[in-house]
């Protein structure tokens, strides 16, 4: 009989997808049998496996409309395949007798045919309240994939705020957030953290009972040609959920304090902030040298168009994926000192790494000007990140 491994966590970005994907083909290479099931209406486990569009998905085997049909995307490796469709499936579900037995009585015809059956769960934590009563818990491990300790972030937000009313108001609702986050880990087997300092801060607040570093890693291909580098398109990329506060004050921050200075120096430089759901306050910012484009199919061809990522958040926890992403597809960052948390055995510097605008101006201009120094960034980093593939763990 299968060991369903359920993967949730109450926020979007933090490498659920990535982490399934990641196990599932681990265990593969084991030797035993896997099925990743896509339960998020985004599919991006879906589409990241390449699999094909099919008429019967999650959604439809929810509705009773058929029965679960993995589709086969290596050998011994299954995916049930999600589709958007999938948002409204609670909604519709929720006069139906039974429901909370649904996805078990669907998992039952399959969990003798895999060694492991892994959930790639919608983000929501309330989701999986809904579907507790589905799962049985003598057959399954829960994992609470700690990205970030999200109360931490909230606790950086409260410093900003000069309304002592919006403080009052805020400071309770980061006490229920950090409540959810201690039930979050009171209810999960394991806890894995992508850096240490993810892991710590959880423990501040609950009783960790089995923690995990789990350094991030995704088999991302290159995108950018080495030789290229001194090919300069004068464009700068930030990258990110852009409805996620840390991500809109930082590019904010950007727009307002540093960019302006890049176009004193050169009118040619524009910026692209690619991310899905943008603040107002960023769409508002919108001109013909800030390009806003909100959720994208792909960053690929943004990453092979611009010259470098900036990474220019001043707070939020939590290991910053996006760093891995483009030192790994060939593309140079710069960000401040706050953001190698998870990073720190790499050992970044200036220009690479700054602790002000004053250097983050200096630093775009010093490195796109040598193309030698973005390759030996690279070459370095690069190098560096694909030890995070070896690394190995017991379930």
């Amino acid at each position: 009989m299968g060991v369903i491994i359920s993967l949730l966590n109450h926020k979007g970005g933090v490498g659920k997808t990535t982490s399934a994907i990641n196990i599932g083909a681990g265990l593969v290479e084991l030797g035993k049998k896997v099925l990743l099931v896509d339960l998020d209406p985004q599919a991006n486990l879906s589409l990241s496996l390449g699999a094909p569009r099919v008429t019967e998905t999650i959604y439809e085997a929810l509705r009773g409309e058929c029965e679960l049909n993995p589709v086969t995307v290596k050998p011994n490796l299954d995916v049930v395949i999600s589709t958007l469709d999938l948002s409204g499936a609670e909604m519709e579900l929720i006069n139906e007798a039974g429901r909370e037995f649904i996805l078990r009585e669907l998992f039952s015809v399959l969990i003798d045919d895999y060694d492991y059956i892994i959930i790639d769960h919608l983000r929501t934590y309330s989701l999986y309240k809904s579907v507790k009563p589905l799962i049985d818990r003598t057959k399954s491990k829960l994992i609470y994939i700690a990205h970030n300790a999200e109360f931490k972030n909230h606790e950086q937000k409260l410093l900003n705020f000069t309304n002592r009313r919006k403080r009052l108001v805020y400071r309770l609702i980061n006490r229920n957030i950090q409540k959810l986050e201690l039930e979050l880990v009171e209810e999960s087997d394991f806890v894995w953290g992508l850096s240490q300092k993810d892991v710590d801060n959880l423990k501040e607040v609950s009783n960790v009972k089995n923690s995990l570093i789990v350094p991030p890693y995704f088999p991302w291909e290159c995108q950018k040609d080495r030789a290229t580098l001194g090919e300069l398109s004068k464009k700068i990329l930030i990258l990110g959920s852009m409805q996620w506060y840390p991500n809109v004050e930082g590019a904010l921050h950007f727009i307002d304090d540093i960019f302006p200075h890049v176009l004193q120096l050169d009118s040619n430089y524009k910026l692209y902030i690619v991310g899905q759901k943008p603040d107002q306050r960023l769409l508002d910012k919108q001109s013909d040298k800030i390009i806003v484009t909100g959720r994208v199919p792909s960053v690929d061809p943004y990453i092979k168009e611009a010259d470098l990522l900036v990474i220019p958040n001043r707070f939020g926890s939590g290991i910053k994926i996006k760093l891995l992403e483009s030192v790994i597809k060939g593309l140079p960052v710069i960000m401040y000192k706050e953001n190698v948390d998870g990073y720190e055995h790499s050992e970044f510097k200036f220009p690479f790494v700054v602790k002000n605008s004053e250097e983050f101006i200096k630093a775009i201009f010093t490195i796109n000007k040598n193309k030698s120094l973005k390759e030996t960034f690279l070459n370095k980093h690069s190098q560096q990140f694909e030890e995070f593939k070896k690394f190995d763990f017991q379930l």
